[in-house]
């Protein structure tokens, strides 16, 4: 664990863990921390820069996952993560003119198809230009200076977004149009077959990562200089280099085929082997990586793997509980960012019953779930999906009649002092420990199979 200096002394790993405890719980600091925070003379601001510095240094956490608008996201990023952040990739919607579904597998097995996000648009292009102009604004703000941005579009989107970032970043930050190249599906008969998407990558100065040889392939079996090398007029000798060629601005790069151990049924999945090209050759281990439209999480997931910090939004529920599904054994934060309401999907109430029994021991505090009643499924309406049935209304009827407590699909409990996450995890949640000094509120919150939202507030103080 990092040490963090106060003045002329050092904190020690298990100072920082005392401290971040009282943080946490709400409890007051011991007298000998009080040069740390500046002592009485410190202003609010100065003493809350230090906690969010202490914390994030301390908790051993490596992302943060916020539900809701990333307009209103990059707002909270601001003033609440102390990270620079060095590379944004995003994969926001084409203007496509449809909806896209995800399936959901009801308690009783039965897989329906629910909408995971609409991109749709009242206006067409006009109104997806409106959404879309203002956020990348805002990211290209949040972005550090030495830091890099990825936009993922396709022909309908490319030109546009490009006038865009040649407006927020300037035409000189252009480094490159990179086509990313796939094969598979079916083929036009009327034009040439759209089998490319293109990744707009501009700086946000002179200054950016680029690391060209981590991301070398192989050379073709058919090179001769990757058998001999090559001799220049000058008698020099070049050999080939044995970590391989450098890719250029075109990428054939699989898409992810339907029976690939990494497809998670969510719409518009990228593959892994595309964003590890990206997150390695554009940012270092120890980088805060951002994804604004997470979606199934795939930015969020390379960059755990690669040892990369990771920030990542999205306003649909779908992409909150699949995101929560893949990242479950990974340590991070969840946060809902509160905004004015869409369609009601992204604000948490109050399930009408929640049957939760805590008790404690020697070890701790333990925390189960026994039932579970929604007051209503949150974005699981059988309005959502795209299969109208008088079977699914009646599974929503029993659901909200009901137990439904195999309706769970993830759960995270916090401090409701300071809204930090304590616990978290995947299913209902059985025999949770926590520790016996807490003093205080918790806060239960249940995500129901369609990401929906459900709270709990607990008082353990009479436990």
């Amino acid at each position: 664990m990092p040490k963090l200096s106060m003045n002329s002394t050092t904190l020690t790993a298990q100072e920082i863990e005392e401290i971040a405890r009282c943080i946490e719980w709400g409890l007051p600091l011991p007298a000998k921390f009080a040069d740390f925070f500046g002592g009485a003379t410190s202003s609010p601001e100065q003493k809350n820069s230090k906690v969010q510095e202490l914390l994030c240094l301390g908790s051993g956490e490596n992302g943060v996952l916020l539900a809701g608008d990333n307009l209103a996201a990059i707002k909270w990023v601001k003033s609440n993560y102390p990270q620079p952040i060095k590379l944004i990739y995003i994969d926001p919607p084409f203007d496509v003119g449809t909806d896209f579904h995800i399936p959901i597998r009801l308690p009783n097995g039965l897989p329906i198809p629910h909408v995971a996000y609409s991109d749709t648009w009242g206006e067409g292009s006009h109104s997806f230009i409106h959404m879309l102009a203002p956020r990348l604004k805002a990211m290209v703000e949040l972005l550090d200076d030495t830091g890099s941005i990825v936009v993922h579009c396709d022909y309908r989107t490319v030109v546009p977004i490009r006038l865009m970032l040649d407006r927020f970043l300037g035409p000189k930050c252009f480094r490159n149009e990179i086509v990313w190249h796939y094969t598979g599906g079916g083929r036009a008969k009327k034009y040439f077959s759209r089998k490319h998407d293109s990744l707009l990558w501009y700086s946000k100065s002179d200054s950016y990562t680029f690391n060209i040889d981590a991301i070398r392939v192989p050379y073709k079996t058919t090179s001769g200089y990757a058998r001999n090398g090559i001799v220049a007029k000058s008698g020099k000798r070049y050999q080939p280099n044995p970590k391989g060629t450098p890719v250029d601005d075109v990428w054939d790069i699989p898409i992810i085929n339907p029976m690939a151990k990494e497809r998670l049924g969510y719409p518009t999945q990228k593959p892994a082997a595309l964003l590890e090209r990206i997150i390695c050759a554009l940012s270092q281990e120890g980088d805060c990586v951002a994804d604004f439209f997470c979606g199934s999480g795939t930015t969020l997931a390379v960059a755990d793997r690669l040892n990369r910090r990771w920030l990542g939004v999205d306003r649909s529920p779908a992409s909150i509980s699949t995101t929560l599904f893949r990242l479950s054994k990974s340590a991070f934060r969840i946060f809902e960012i509160k905004t004015p309401p869409f369609n009601g999907i992204l604000h948490p109430k109050k399930a009408v019953q929640v049957n939760v029994r805590l008790r404690r021991d020697s070890t701790g505090m333990i925390l189960n779930v026994s039932a579970f009643k929604a007051h209503s499924m949150l974005g699981l309406s059988p309005d959502s999906f795209q299969i109208k049935s008088h079977l699914l209304y009646d599974l929503h009827g029993q659901c909200l009649m009901n137990d439904s407590v195999d309706w769970i699909h993830g759960w995270m409990i916090r401090a409701s002092t300071t809204g930090k996450c304590l616990a978290q995890g995947v299913g209902r949640p059985e025999d949770i420990l926590l520790p016996n000094l807490l003093d205080g509120g918790l806060q239960l919150m249940l995500i129901d199979i369609a990401g929906g939202f459900h709270l709990r507030d607990l008082d353990v103080n009479h436990v």
